[in-house]
């Protein structure tokens, strides 16, 4: 199914009328370039503000005198065949309001405004680009930190809201740490492998391998990682794993049978949340 986004950028000179923007329709994300009266351009993105250095201020005004005079707004646009961009661009110049739009590239015709478009959309994105090196950086230390079993310092990239979820357990606050702690005591043996490659947007690929106590069996196991962060921290974790696989490992044959019974599940469930509550009693003496 063909995909295609919608944005909007409104471009408002200094002493511009300003009509009222209702009937604008839907748009994945709008700008605004803005230029207040005896004032330098401002950019806003979904009402967001993007910082401008001077240097990137400058350039955007030479972006914005190309547009002396506006292009001809009477081309028609292109007719999308398959996934792509429309954009549509107002320009509100004295009491004058010209709207163009476009799908994909742009005519010859209008280089300008794309160039304007293109350059505000880098602007915009600077700083989600910051935000998510951090927030991969933050996953790289958590997993480094969990297969050194280093828990204060896992705690410390966590929020102290912190919600964390898996197929059969959903947990809150102290309970995460009572998590790891349990988890490491049942699988003395257990090693984290989680490479530069496996960590993503949002989250991680990561492998746990260990011996499972109760069969002595070797497991393998496969989880993905989907961390939601707020105030630089992470504030909920949900590690996903295929049950039924895990039980064919960690029980054999057998395993392989029942791993995909709720009943099986259910008691898996059970038996973990009894642990738990047993490690978090032995803590509290």
């Amino acid at each position: 199914m063909p995909i295609t986004v919608f944005y909007r950028f409104v471009v408002t000179f200094a002493g511009a009328a300003t009509p009222d923007d209702s009937p604008v329709g839907y748009s994945d994300r709008v700008y605004s370039i803005v230029e207040p009266p005896q004032q330098r351009w401002t950019i806003a993105e979904d009402e967001q503000t993007v910082a401008l250095t001077d240097a990137q201020h400058e350039r955007l005004v030479r972006l914005l005198a190309a547009l002396e005079p506006p292009p001809n707004p009477t081309i028609a646009p292109m007719v999308p065949g398959s996934d792509g961009t429309w954009r549509t661009v107002i320009i509100r110049h004295g009491d004058q309001q010209t709207a163009y739009r476009w799908w994909g590239s742009p005519p010859t015709a209008w280089a300008a405004l794309d160039a304007i478009c293109q350059y505000v959309q880098q602007l915009a994105d600077i700083p989600r680009e910051q935000v998510a090196q951090r927030q991969r950086q933050i996953t790289r230390q958590f997993f480094d930190r969990l297969a050194a079993r280093d828990l204060p310092g896992m705690q410390a990239l966590y929020h102290p809201d912190i919600q964390y979820r898996n197929p059969l357990l959903a947990l809150h606050g102290a309970q995460v740490a009572a998590l790891w702690r349990m988890w490491w005591r049942d699988l003395p043996d257990v090693r984290v492998v989680c490479t530069d490659s496996g960590i993503r947007s949002g989250g991680a690929y990561w492998d746990a391998v260990y011996t499972y106590p109760p069969t002595g069996r070797r497991v393998e196991q496969h989880l993905t990682a989907d961390l939601t962060f707020a105030d630089g921290a992470i504030i909920q974790h949900v590690d996903r794993f295929n049950v039924h696989e895990w039980a064919g490992q960690a029980y054999g044959a057998v395993g392989g049978v029942i791993g995909g019974w709720r009943l099986f599940k259910w008691r898996l469930a059970a038996h973990a949340r009894a642990r738990l509550a047993l490690l978090e009693r032995e803590q509290q003496r």
